[in-house]
């Protein structure tokens, strides 16, 4: 219900650009202390800007397009957020880290790295690019060039030549399935070898997706699992499961 609410909300404010508290009030039918409520969660995620009032769209270059909604309301966001946050603790200031564009859980991992001192970061994403480059506290932020796709991320040959070029401390990539068997899966060929470079480039890889990924085996393998240092999933994932994994010699962090 509240999700469904808060991206009713958004979408409010961003058609409309401003939007006062009486008529937000009005079209959801909610009391005002649940509309601060919902309107200071979405600020804090900086899908709206707060005013005296009511609300305002976001400016600059994420104004008026879909960066920072379309994964908030995702049924799992609460495992994304809480993996990713974890996740971004492996990484220490100062170091070179690779950030893989794959899925709203590296958008969480980005949003941890906001507070780490001095680390200097290469992305395909112009949206974690954006984040970190705005609002982090960054040496510096690059991002890998490459053939833009969907307006978000960057891959193709290009991409996966420069990343070739990298040697970083430390890389996060996703996965939409992974497990003993197959190793780690895609069905996106370009994001695949995006993939696949990032983990190679890296003294640790560090592959993150919460427990609905264990076991799903998508059409193309990026690598076994043993190419990755550490897992970082969800707790909710099967205790057989991560056993199996740590057997192989792969770090799992749950939480």
């Amino acid at each position: 219900m509240r999700e469904a609410r808060l991206r009713l909300l958004a979408k409010m404010v961003k058609d409309q650009g401003s939007v006062d508290i009486q008529t937000l009030q009005k079209e959801l039918g909610v009391s005002y202390p649940t509309l601060r409520r919902d309107l200071a969660l979405l600020a804090s995620r900086n899908v709206i800007q707060r005013v005296r009032g009511g609300a305002v769209a976001p400016e600059g270059l994420h104004a008026g397009l879909d960066w920072f909604y379309s994964d908030q309301f995702h049924p799992n966001h609460h495992l994304k957020a809480r993996i990713g946050r974890v996740a971004a603790q492996l990484a220490q200031p100062r170091q070179k880290v690779l950030i893989e564009d794959s899925s709203g859980t590296m958008l969480e991992v980005a949003r941890g790295l906001l507070r780490t001192l001095a680390i200097t970061v290469y992305t395909n994403s112009l949206e974690i690019a954006y984040l970190l480059q705005a609002y982090g506290r960054c040496a510096a932020v690059h991002l890998t060039g490459g053939q833009l796709i969907s307006d978000r991320y960057l891959a193709g040959s290009v991409a996966v030549a420069n990343i070739k070029k990298m040697r970083v401390d430390i890389a996060f990539v996703g996965s939409h399935g992974f497990c003993v068997s197959a190793g780690i899966t895609d069905g996106d060929p370009a994001a695949v070898q995006v993939k696949r470079a990032m983990i190679h480039a890296a003294a640790r890889a560090v592959l993150v997706a919460d427990h609905t990924k264990i076991g799903k085996v998508e059409q193309i393998v990026v690598e076994p699992l043993t190419a990755v240092h550490t897992i970082v999933t969800s707790a909710e994932a099967d205790r057989a499961d991560i056993q199996a994994i740590e057997a192989l010699g792969v770090q799992v962090i749950t939480c």
